[in-house]
């Protein structure tokens, strides 16, 4: 695919306050290629695959894009990775009595982001990431019980942030933060129940 940007919107701040606001800049091309698999089932076991590959970069200047600092051509664009990929793995088997057993594992992994284009005035660079998740299920006719974990490594990962690290400052004797980072869930175990009514 390739999409290319006229105008293209970009987060920054005013001149008067530092408000967040979206300006828009001069032109950037989005390019790169996604492919998926699925594997035909093999016994109990089905499996899955993607991977995306992107290239997103500033294809003209752009007079104070970043803050109030020059964009120039070839600046990488923020918040997109150049790589992610997907891989899943399911096991479904029948057991007595009409019941069904389901394992069920995924891996979702990204790479790393940076914050501002090009990293420009006080951008940053997030790295990559990879999360594991994985459920076991016990299914009835009407009812299925699973007890599944998401994060299963419980990963601390970053991936986004508010402003910038100049935003910290200390006021009168104080540190004000205007500037914090996003962080993903940590992990969480649950155990969810589905029960059918009717037909």
């Amino acid at each position: 695919y390739r999409i290319d940007w006229r105008d293209i919107q970009q987060t920054t701040i005013s001149e008067n306050g530092a408000i967040p606001i979206t300006t828009n800049g001069s032109r950037a091309r989005s390019q790169g290629v996604e492919l998926s698999a699925q594997a035909p089932r093999i016994g109990p076991w089905s499996l899955g695959l993607s991977y995306a590959y992107t290239q997103a970069e500033m294809t003209a200047f752009a007079p104070g894009l970043v803050d109030g600092v020059d964009a120039q051509p070839g600046d990488r664009l923020p918040g997109t990775p150049e790589h992610q990929g997907n891989f899943t793995a399911a096991y479904e088997r029948s057991l007595r009595n009409s019941y069904t057993f389901s394992l069920d594992y995924g891996l979702s992994s990204t790479s790393d982001v940076i914050t501002k284009i090009g990293e420009r005035n006080d951008g940053e660079t997030l790295s990559g990431f990879t999360v594991h998740n994985a459920a076991a299920g016990l299914h009835g006719d009407r009812w299925s019980a699973v007890l599944y974990a998401d994060n299963l490594t419980d990963k601390f990962a970053e991936t986004a942030v508010r402003l910038d690290p100049s935003f910290i400052r200390s006021v009168n004797g104080f540190d004000l933060r205007r500037y914090y980072r996003h962080v993903i869930r940590p992990r969480q175990i649950g155990l969810e129940f589905r029960y059918r009514l009717g037909e």
